[in-house]
């Protein structure tokens, strides 16, 4: 991965400067490159083949990027997982598992127990910066570096194939399209190490000569927030939205540049809590793991309109389509499609890599969305998700938006669930921090939804969520059913 050499060749350049942040402390530089080559050392030892797939657990940020880094360099594929369940219903076997967590045991995979000494290196001694860039790596374009695995909101896992030219491609025109002031800027993940923006943010900044830090937590990640001055975050819309709790009546953070929530639609009301608590620029757009960055908010008016998801930016094309594949004119409501050279693959069991889009190119994110006369993407709901309740089509995002502005409830999500005539009903799930009247909630829901109402109301502790943010609607459907059989 030639983006790993070039963060090592920055390394060089910019010595005691921070490179990453965390609860612990910082690492600069020559201790970032130090750590590689100390791990470069190790993995030698453990004599994997050619072109092997190392799967890394590894809650130490610095040792986390160290060990992407090495790998890379080595010529080995690798991928962060947040669920190592996933690995057992997507993509190929690995060959190593490398974790420092003591409570994760996969059967069946070939583990090692990492800790500090994979790491540790002599300050004394200079990092020998020639030996590191003159590693073979994975440099040929159409290699595969990364894989990324979505859970997805289906329950259908599946593993994203990143090569070489599309992750250069696909870091590079982020940075290019950023509003960030600072372009060597400090750049907080809240998203987590095994998604998509996992491997692109340490990659950010480290090429660019920034400071790298990761934070899932609202509370950690706020400190460090002040404590380092970050002024790029990205997190999911949940993530970002229990930030902005956590600051509560505090001034905004003044290094803040812009915030970027992803994987969901920004609601009116966290958008607002966002630029009143955080920081006033706020970066939206649409993409996937599989497309990369499709759309981008120009304006910071376009984020008033409901759905808006942002501009197709020039590397890609959009259309929207009927159940036919036939195209809509603009402003019509259909099936959105995308082609875009960002575009990313699939593999399977075997290691076999196959395009995640259609003979013409085609790629079908599941979404239904129109494109305004003016150019706008406006996403309606998914194509998946949509529920067809005896005939009316409803949107559960139109009725979740409904739901959380209810006093009390704190997180909603709405699933459909057949009756016994096979006709969908809807039912909501709640997450409140008060208890709930239900026959008064649906009556309150009825005055603003109307048909829409949901049939039913579930009180649960919590929305079940991806990676990314996304609800996973199977997962919260096998809930609310066992919920019902039980009474």
């Amino acid at each position: 991965m030639k983006l790993a050499k070039l963060a090592v060749y920055q390394a060089r350049a910019m010595g005691t400067e921070p490179a990453i942040g965390m609860a612990g402390g910082v690492v600069d530089y020559t201790g970032l490159a130090g750590s590689v080559a100390a791990a470069v050392d190790l993995l030698a030892t453990l004599k994997l083949p050619g072109g092997a797939y190392v799967l890394i657990d590894v809650q130490n940020p610095a040792h986390h990027v160290a060990l992407i880094y090495a790998l890379a360099l080595m010529g080995f594929r690798s991928a962060s997982i947040g669920n190592v369940l996933l690995t057992e219903r997507a993509g190929p076997r690995p060959d190593l598992f490398l974790t420092d967590r003591t409570d994760v045991d996969p059967a069946g995979l070939p583990t090692r127990r990492i800790d500090a000494r994979w790491f540790a290196f002599d300050p004394a001694q200079p990092v020998d910066f020639e030996r590191l860039l003159a590693m073979p790596g994975l440099g040929a374009p159409d290699d595969v570096v990364r894989y990324v695995y979505s859970s997805g909101t289906t329950g259908r896992p599946k593993c994203v194939a990143l090569t070489n030219a599309v992750l250069e491609r696909r870091v590079l025109r982020v940075m290019g399209t950023a509003q960030s002031r600072n372009r060597s800027g400090r750049i907080l993940n809240m998203l987590g190490f095994s998604t998509i923006l996992g491997t692109m943010l340490p990659l950010m900044a480290h090429i660019s000569g920034g400071m790298f830090c990761v934070s899932g937590r609202p509370g950690e990640a706020l400190q460090l927030i002040r404590l380092f001055g970050i002024s790029d975050l990205f997190g999911s819309v949940g993530q970002v939205s229990s930030l902005t709790e956590h600051v509560g009546d505090e001034p905004p953070p003044p290094s803040l540049k812009f915030v970027s929530p992803a994987g969901s639609r920004l609601s009116p009301q966290v958008l607002a809590a966002i630029q009143s608590r955080l920081c006033g620029v706020v970066r939206a757009g649409y993409g996937s793991t599989e497309l990369g960055q499709v759309a981008t908010i120009i304006s910071p008016r376009e984020l008033t309109a409901e759905g808006a998801a942002g501009r197709i930016l020039p590397w890609a094309e959009a259309q929207i389509v009927d159940e036919a594949n036939t195209p809509l004119p603009r402003g019509a409501d259909g099936i959105l499609r995308v082609r875009t050279d960002e575009l990313a693959a699939y593999v399977d069991a075997h290691g076999t890599v196959s395009s995640a889009a259609d003979a013409d190119g085609w790629f079908y994110p599941g979404d239904m969305a129109r494109i305004e006369p003016d150019g706008l993407l406006i996403v309606t709901g998914r194509v998946g998700d949509v529920i067809n309740r005896g005939g009316m089509i409803v949107a559960p995002e139109e009725i979740e938006d409904v739901l959380k502005v209810q006093p009390g409830i704190v997180d909603a999500a709405v699933v459909p669930v057949p009756n016994a005539a096979g006709i969908d009903e809807i039912w909501a799930g709640i997450v409140s921090t008060a208890p709930i009247d239900s026959s008064a909630l649906l009556a309150a829901l009825r005055l603003v939804l109307n048909e829409k109402v949901p049939n039913r109301v579930f009180v649960v502790d919590a929305v079940p969520r991806n990676e990314n943010g996304k609800i996973m609607r199977f997962k919260l459907r096998d809930t609310l059913v066992a919920q019902a059989a039980t009474g």
